[in-house]
């Protein structure tokens, strides 16, 4: 654990990592922060001794809350770094929304800046605020609203047509989120502070990156769905999922998703961004993620470029210079996944064997996630590289292809 710093000495930058067990690979925030002199204080429900020994080696201390969601547990952990270290710099937590309107509070709290507040990450997560801040910005949206009781809803569905997608206006991803074809479904399935949202016909893409303290995109890229949309993993409609990491973001996409990130004032962070490509080709924003993707592809975008982001992220937040990224990927970048309940005609080893040093990783997800995180994720995990598309679909089919 870390020193008070004595008299003279010049203070270290206090970076307060909220749940910081969270994600498995997340832990290297913390190793590639201390490594930039940045003193890491995390928090999280698991005693210090059990921790992974990579995070425990980023970690500078170590508090134990009661829970990855309670707020006073939290304030009395930043309390105690604040006391002993000094005033808190930043406060991250690299995860869920409902934890990032917590940090957002803990900021507000102990005056941190660097970051967004309570109500700024409220309003940049619920879909209805991002549509409208994105309208006025002149990006063309779908039509949606968010209606006061059904009759205002149907009404709104007979002016724009069926079908409407509703879903939670807080909050990411697709629990939750329903296809309405008609009246009687909307009937069924209408619920209070949901936000309805023409059905696109389309495809979703992602402009995900990483902005610097100005609020320039320093590194984006983009991914693709392989399997449908997440919504129909959701729902079942479609089994198994796919996606990869592009070589390059297509110019309409980094035109676009760049004015989204900037009129959504984004610093200092990562940002995950959702589109439909439509059928004529444009590009509508769904949502807005104030945070990594999940999963592996932080580490995705370092395989494809040959350095870390983990380690950018920390130079940003050090005042450290950024060398720039190429245009263009070196490789590509898949996820596959399996699922328990069908039969596969290939064995795990020999994926491995015709895949070779592709393969970077493939792994049991925990039987204890999220059933709906296992619907979108698989129950097995595989993630690799290719060095064109040809070759990465090829792998995909390896891994997935399915016997009777």
């Amino acid at each position: 654990m870390a020193s008070v710093p004595q008299q003279g000495e010049s203070k270290m930058l206090n970076f307060v990592y909220l749940n910081c067990h969270h994600s498995f690979w997340f832990h290297l925030f913390a190793v590639k922060l201390k490594a930039h002199g940045v003193r890491v204080l995390g928090t999280g429900v698991i005693p210090f001794d059990y921790l992974p020994p990579q995070l425990k080696a980023g970690l500078d201390d170590y508090q134990v809350v009661s829970g990855l969601e309670d707020y006073d547990s939290a304030f009395k952990a930043v309390t105690y770094f604040k006391e002993k270290y000094g005033n808190i710099d930043y406060i991250e937590a690299f995860t869920i929304d409902e934890v990032m309107i917590m940090q957002g509070k803990l900021r507000d709290d102990f005056n941190v800046t660097t970051g967004p507040s309570a109500a700024d990450i409220s309003n940049k997560i619920k879909k209805s605020t991002t549509k409208k801040i994105w309208a006025d910005a002149r990006i063309k949206v779908s039509p949606g609203t968010v209606p006061a009781n059904i009759e205002e809803a149907v009404n709104f569905c007979k002016e724009h047509g069926y079908p409407f997608i509703s879903k939670p206006d807080f909050g990411s991803g697709s629990v939750g989120v329903v296809k309405v074809n008609n009246e009687e479904e909307l009937r069924a399935h209408f619920q209070a502070g949901y936000l309805l949202e023409k059905f696109i016909v389309g495809r979703i893409e992602t402009f995900d990156g990483l902005v610097n303290k100005s609020g320039d995109v320093v590194f984006s890229s983009s991914m693709h769905y392989g399997s449908g949309g997440i919504r129909e993993l959701m729902a079942g409609e479609s089994v198994n999922t796919f996606y990869y990491s592009d070589v390059e973001v297509k110019p309409d996409m980094k035109e676009i998703g760049t004015k989204a990130v900037k009129a959504l004032g984004l610093k200092c962070q990562f940002f995950h961004c959702e589109f439909y490509r439509t059928q004529n080709n444009d590009l509508l924003p769904i949502e807005m993620n104030l945070r990594p993707n999940g999963g592996m592809n932080v580490s995705f975008w370092g395989w494809q470029n040959n350095r870390s982001l983990y380690e950018d992220f920390a130079k940003i937040v050090a005042d450290k210079p950024l060398d720039p990224y190429p245009e263009k990927a070196f490789v590509y970048a898949g996820y596959s996944g399996r699922l328990n309940q069908l039969k596969y005609k290939h064995t795990i080893d020999e994926v491995k064997e015709k895949m070779g040093t592709n393969l970077k990783f493939h792994f049991p997800m925990p039987p204890n996630l999220d059933p709906n995180l296992l619907k979108v994720f698989g129950n097995h995990a595989f993630s690799y590289i290719a060095p064109d598309l040809d070759t990465l679909l090829q792998f995909d089919s390896t891994i997935r292809e399915t016997v009777a």
